[in-house]
């Protein structure tokens, strides 16, 4: 088989604009692994040596000599081609296998609709004589490829970061949809390439443009269907947040009534411990004034976290934590989350430490009614640690405590709300119970 100058363009230009068009969309979303120069090198070398592999494949189907087996066996190439790019895309960034597929079948579809308008309606159709410049062919493509790119990036990418705080959901559904959806783009599209062609390879085929048209508009449509598909989950966790802050909101105001009914008691309190110590003698009246004084120090205490969001919640669970006889500690630097909103400061915070109150409070045993609430940086990355003692046992499923109230409708929101924030921010939740103590971790993207 002769191997002209033409035919290698053509498989490199095939595997390069597919990597560039994946890269597209998974740059502004996945990080990179450690060692990612390295990686990157290995794994962009390794795609473009398998792509020669082609030729030798087609060498075997046509010493087979049907043009059936032909078919299938170039088919089959490049579905194994694209496929080894999401091994690129998995060796390369964090992604897991529905974002590599999600953003993969989107390269692919991106790369083909400039493949079917250049290769095929200009090189093989309207202006063949074009692919004998190569200089001239490879200028048109690079040209009209770096457009595509420009206005995928505008019309689709730019959303997409817009909503990437929401990750896609993680599922075998998920991964199951993705893969159909894949096999039907590979399908419809090398359909449209056997249309173009008339069934015929040959060099004196009669192009059919109707089936170029055909092409674009499936490639248009998986990536509308993928934009939809995306912004429904957006919107969906959307909604799912909402309905989890308007509980916690019903939650925190009946335990600011708590707070505020402790505090009146505690004055109520002192009032009459005040009449009383007119009628004490010197002694007994110093003794009261210094008990007096111990109350009012705890309520006067200041926490400096560095963060005056976090301050003010940390104060106001101080009051619980008083009014429940919970020692809470805290320790770290609460700048480190300066990235991170009020409102998302509140739901991962309050909820984590409600949770242990709610733990704790139960103890008889005053050294196990204490709550330990750390805050350190690791890399790009922020750990919040919320560590209490905890009896009996947990059942964890999907990596959560399983409530054991009878509501379960209405409980349990609170480890969904961190997960979700986590989320939005690029981190992480996961929980440790080692020794009996209870050992939630959060760990969050600082993107600034």
């Amino acid at each position: 088989m002769t191997i002209g100058a033409l035919d290698v363009f053509e498989e490199l230009r095939f595997i390069l604009e597919l990597l560039a068009a994946e890269l597209l969309f998974v740059l502004p979303h996945a990080k990179k692994r450690n060692g990612f120069a390295v990686r990157f090198a290995i794994g962009f070398f390794a795609c473009i040596a398998l792509s020669f592999g082609y030729f030798f494949v087609l060498d075997i189907a046509k010493t087979i000599g049907s043009q059936v087996v032909t078919s299938v066996m170039c088919v089959a190439w490049y579905v194994l081609l694209s496929g080894f790019t999401f091994v690129f895309l998995k060796v390369c960034f964090v992604l897991s296998i529905e974002q590599i597929l999600f953003f993969g079948i989107a390269g692919y579809a991106l790369q083909h609709i400039e493949y079917s308008l250049i290769n095929e309606m200009i090189g093989l159709g309207l202006a063949p004589s074009l692919r004998e410049s190569l200089w001239l062919y490879g200028a048109i493509c690079a040209l009209s490829f770096a457009a595509l790119m420009i206005g995928a990036y505008c019309l689709l990418v730019r959303r997409y970061m817009k909503m990437r705080d929401l990750a896609l959901p993680r599922s075998r559904v998920s991964v199951i949809i993705f893969a159909i959806l894949y096999v039907i783009l590979i399908a419809l599209t090398f359909m449209g390439q056997s249309w173009f062609r008339n069934g015929n390879v040959s060099s004196g085929f009669e192009p059919n443009y109707w089936a170029v048209a055909s092409e674009v508009l499936t490639c248009l449509l998986v990536l509308m269907l993928q934009y939809v598909l995306y912004a429904e989950n957006v919107r969906r966790k959307e909604y799912e947040i909402v309905k989890q802050l308007l509980y916690e909101n019903g939650k925190q105001y009946a335990q600011q009534r708590e707070t505020i009914d402790a505090i009146n008691r505690k004055c109520h309190d002192l009032k009459h411990q005040i009449s009383a110590l007119k009628q004490m003698r010197s002694e007994e009246r110093n003794e009261q004034i210094d008990e007096i004084e111990r109350v009012v120090m705890i309520y006067d205490m200041k926490i400096d976290a560095k963060n005056q969001a976090l301050n003010t919640i940390l104060m106001d669970k101080q009051l619980l934590c008083l009014e429940k006889n919970v020692r809470l500690s805290f320790f770290g630097d609460g700048s480190l989350l300066d990235f991170v909103d009020t409102v998302d400061l509140y739901t991962l915070f309050g909820n984590a430490i409600d949770n242990a109150v709610e733990c704790v409070s139960e103890f008889e045993d005053e050294k196990e009614r204490c709550i330990d609430l750390t805050i350190e940086k690791q890399g790009n990355f922020v750990l919040v640690r919320c560590n209490n003692f905890y009896r009996g046992t947990l059942v964890i499923k999907d990596g959560f405590p399983q409530t054991i109230k009878p509501d379960q409708a209405n409980h349990g929101f609170g480890l969904k709300s961190i997960k979700l924030i986590a989320e939005k921010y690029g981190g992480t939740v996961n929980i440790r119970t080692d020794e009996g103590v209870f050992s939630l971790r959060i760990l969050l993207l600082n993107k600034n």
